[in-house]
């Protein structure tokens, strides 16, 4: 795993976001990111409406550290990450434990 500091721009969906990563020595990158090892329903559904609010509110626009499996992106171009806030809570749990996702193996 790799962290790296990253603003959050936008929340995409319930397991996906965009962020700018700070890669060191003043270099950033964009990059969209999937939550690893969970799922969220589909942004279509009353469900996925739910999941990608209490995501949007929990995260767009703020400092996150994200710890990104072996820098691989998945079939779709997203970079895999684990989003841990400033306060050291791990969004990807905290989406299970709240109910907004489930737990699933994307690797």
């Amino acid at each position: 795993m790799y962290n790296y500091g990253c603003l959050i721009q936008r929340v995409v969906d319930g397991d996906t976001a965009i962020g700018i990563v700070d890669l060191g020595f003043g270099v950033s990158h964009k990059l969209r990111l999937r939550l690893v090892g969970i799922n969220a329903p589909e942004l279509k559904t009353e469900a996925g409406k739910v999941s990608y609010e209490a995501l949007k509110a929990k995260i767009e626009g703020t400092t996150v550290m994200i710890d990104t499996v072996k820098d691989r992106q998945e079939k779709w171009g997203r970079y895999l990450a684990i989003i841990t806030t400033t306060e050291g809570l791990v969004i990807n749990d905290w989406l299970i434990q709240g109910g907004y996702a489930v737990k699933w193996t994307t690797i």
